[in-house]
Order: structure tokens, then C-alpha cells, then sequence
């Protein structure tokens, strides 16, 4: 499968905050001087702890809830990515249903046993607050603090401290296809739970190519030139 075409799809935004917080994750001798935040929005770094929460277990409402967008590119953006996390969750369930014997790791079970050490990280970083607007820093590293906005009572990230892109077009554009993602995903699903599979590899292997086929067409089909029609006298 081509590398770029690969990246095209599966590597839409970097979620920069993900790997601060979860680096920084694990045992400390240091005491907490802030009492656990609750994995809720009430307060930001329980905010904090609900986006990582959603992303270890493919909770898409979660993550729509948690994300604030600004504009309509953006809001795209955030219903594709929490579309995204349900479709996964959807066929990550019917594979391991369908082929119990074959299934040796859950990749969820593993991320959902790193939220304790980040959810400790997470109530130790420096948070500052400022009217409406929060920032929670790690440590003394070079990477930038958090921003989250208070919207009517609920904490919320903004999409924009997360991606790498600001332009609207190429938002939009990424989004479009993580869409095409969540289609094919939804498919495979159906069709793993109906037993059109014999083996996990065969399910797997076949979702792959459906993916790479999906974004070519989709490809294929914005680059043709537009017919338009003609008009006899």
C-alpha cells in the first residue's frame, strides 16, 4: 500500500497534547498538591482527562463533546473525528466478536491501562486561569501549555490547540476524508458480523484495500474535469 496514500488517510491531525501527557505518564514519588480532578468538564483538567478518556475507548460522543470548534471547517472536523472513533469502535467489536480465538490484544484495553498515569499527570500540571480560558503546562519542557475555553459551564478543548493546520480549506479537505474512513469502516462492520470473513487476517487485509480503493476513487473523482451539458439549437 503506498506510504503517502496511507498518510493521506490515517494521518489526518496530530493531536500534539497526546503525547506530552502521556510521555510524561507514570509512577512519581512526588506528592499532588490538587486533589483528582473528576473525569468530567466541570473543571479543565478533568476536561483533559475526558479527551484522553474518549480516545483509549473509542468513544466519539465523549470526544465531540469535549472538542470546541470555530466555524464550519473546524465543526466538520470534530463530527469526522467523532464519527471516526465510533466506526472504530464499531468494527473493533465485531472483529473481536466474530473471532474471539484470533484476537490476542485489544489495542483499547492497553491505552485504557495508561489512564491512570495520565490522569496523575494531568492533576499535576500547572494550571493557570483567566476569565474564561485555562492552560495546563507539563513540567519544564518546551512544549506549549493546554488552552481550554469554559462554554456555558462545560470545559472544552480547542480544536484549534490540537491541529497542525489552520486553514480552513485543508481542514475541511482532511476531513472529508476521515469520512470516507467512516464509511468504509461502517461497511466492514456489517460485513465482518455477517460472516462474509473466514479469518481475522482475510477480514483485516480486505478492510485495508477497501480503504485505498475509497480514497482513489474519491481521488478520481474530484480531479475530473466537470461535463457540462450541451445545449442544441
Amino acid at each position: 500500500m503506498p506510504r503517502r496514500m496511507v498518510c493521506l488517510v490515517l494521518s489526518i491531525i496530530l493531536f500534539t497534547s497526546r503525547g506530552v501527557f502521556a510521555q510524561s505518564a507514570g509512577p512519581t514519588t512526588s506528592a499532588s498538591t490538587q486533589p483528582a480532578a473528576a473525569v468530567d468538564q466541570t473543571t479543565p483538567r478533568g476536561a483533559l482527562k475526558v479527551f484522553f478518556a474518549a480516545d483509549a475507548g473509542s468513544d466519539g460522543a465523549s470526544l465531540q463533546s469535549v472538542l470546541l470548534a470555530d466555524g464550519p471547517a473546524q465543526q466538520h472536523m470534530v463530527d469526522a473525528l467523532s464519527g471516526q472513533k465510533t466506526a472504530d469502535r464499531t468494527l473493533t467489536d465485531a472483529l473481536k466478536s466474530k473471532f474471539p480465538d484470533q484476537w490476542k490484544v485489544d489495542p483499547r484495553e492497553e491505552q485504557q491501562k495508561q489512564l491512570p498515569g495520565v490522569y496523575d499527570t494531568i492533576d499535576k500540571a500547572a494550571q493557570t486561569l483567566e476569565g474564561q480560558t485555562a492552560t495546563l503546562k507539563v513540567g519544564d519542557g518546551p512544549a506549549p501549555p493546554l488552552t481550554l475555553k469554559n462554554v456555558n459551564g462545560q470545559w472544552r478543548i480547542p480544536l484549534a490547540s490540537l491541529i497542525q493546520s489552520i486553514d480552513n480549506e485543508k481542514i475541511d479537505s482532511d476531513a472529508h476524508q476521515i469520512d470516507i474512513q467512516i464509511k468504509v469502516m461502517q461497511a466492514a462492520a456489517t460485513d465482518v458480523s455477517s460472516g462474509k470473513y473466514a479469518t481475522q487476517a482475510l477480514a483485516v487485509e480486505d478492510i485495508k484495500k477497501r480503504m485505498l480503493t475509497a480514497a482513489l476513487d474519491d481521488h478520481a473523482a474530484s480531479t475530473q474535469p466537470a461535463l457540462h451539458a450541451t445545449t442544441q439549437p
